[in-house]
């Protein structure tokens, strides 16, 4: 149910852009987006998950550059892990000859801190990375208000972990699966 909720999500940006740059019009702008997100531990075990993200992004012209913060929270039962970190998000915008939407490629690269609270241990945490490729489509609303909608794959690393009860947690790489709307302002303006 929930890898086909994001196949869904991930879609709609195809359909956006049939119809409608991925940089704000204004040189700084600042993003909200809420998130639906999967993890993928196994082959077998996955669980879905939903967040918020914030950033600030510097749009010189093509390329821009992002610096935010995300959160997402995942639950499978009595389990859950809580992600929440910073990245740095550089986009390429796309151009399709429309002044109203502009797709566009994005690189992530995130520092994260896990909460996990599993069954058999106690609550623990700790810090990893995450690096992912992705793209989307900014459709543009107003002269200072975007419309952006985008997915992701993401693939992340966390330290695994041994308590004084001797009981392990191992952490194998993972990967995860981001769908994302949200708007954007634009600030400053162009000389």
């Amino acid at each position: 149910m929930a890898r086909s909720r994001f196949v869904v999500c991930a879609a709609l940006p195809v359909f956006v852009v049939a119809t409608a740059g991925a940089q704000a019009r204004q040189p700084y702008s600042v993003q909200a987006s809420v998130l639906f997100t999967v993890q993928k531990f196994s082959d077998n075990q996955s669980v879905g998950g939903t967040g918020i993200e914030v950033q600030g992004r510097y749009n010189p012209g093509r390329y821009s550059f992002g610096l935010g913060f995300q959160y997402s929270g995942h639950t499978s039962g009595e389990q859950n892990i809580d992600l929440a970190g910073i990245f740095f998000e550089p986009r390429y915008a796309v151009d399709i000859g429309n002044d109203r939407v502009t797709p566009y490629l994005a690189g992530r690269a995130a520092v994260l801190r896990h909460t996990s609270n599993f069954i058999s241990v106690p609550e623990f945490s700790g810090v990893g990375t995450a690096f992912g490729l992705g793209g989307g489509v900014l459709a543009h609303l107003a002269s200072r208000v975007n419309f952006d909608l985008g997915a992701a794959y993401i693939r992340q690393s966390f330290p695994d972990k041994t308590f004084d009860s001797g009981a392990e947690v191992r952490f194998s790489p993972f990967n995860g699966y981001v769908a994302k709307a949200g708007f954007t302002l634009g600030l400053g303006s162009r000389s």
